[in-house]
């Protein structure tokens, strides 16, 4: 659990994040100022991260194309994505890029409620895509 935020601009050149932090149960850190505008793959990133709760909202996702259970299992977050760039994310043949993104995690109907309507509002986002989120619940 240690502080990494001092990383952020050294983290502009990776392009992926795959399982950085998966099973990180301790880390908890602020990592806001990351750089991560050439990142591709954030699968798992984020996956059993358990005590992790950070705000992420002003990272630069843009060019992700994976982000298959990115917070799958990080039972404590619980953050505001709805200003998410996503419209890169692409679906592949035997599995969706958003396979389990969120299942099992903490999001609160609020946060979940704000990620829908910011992405909705993508204009090109694809459609039809999986969005994996468990028992996360939104807004009727």
């Amino acid at each position: 659990n240690q502080d990494l935020s001092n990383w952020g601009e050294k983290t502009s050149k990776v392009s992926n994040m795959s399982l950085m932090f998966s099973h990180a149960s301790a880390f908890n850190q602020d990592i806001s100022s990351w750089n991560v505008s050439s990142v591709l793959n954030m699968e798992n990133m984020f996956q059993e991260a358990t005590s992790f709760n950070q705000d992420l909202s002003q990272w630069d996702v843009s060019n992700v194309v994976n982000m298959i259970g990115m917070f799958n299992g990080a039972v404590s977050f619980d953050q505001d994505l709805g200003d998410w760039d996503i419209s890169k994310v692409q679906s592949f043949e035997d599995a969706d890029a958003f396979y389990s993104f969120l299942g099992n995690s903490g999001l609160t109907t609020p946060n979940y409620d704000s990620l829908l309507i910011g992405w909705a509002a993508l204009p090109s986002v694809e459609r039809n895509m999986r969005l994996g989120v468990g028992n996360v619940k939104y807004t009727a």
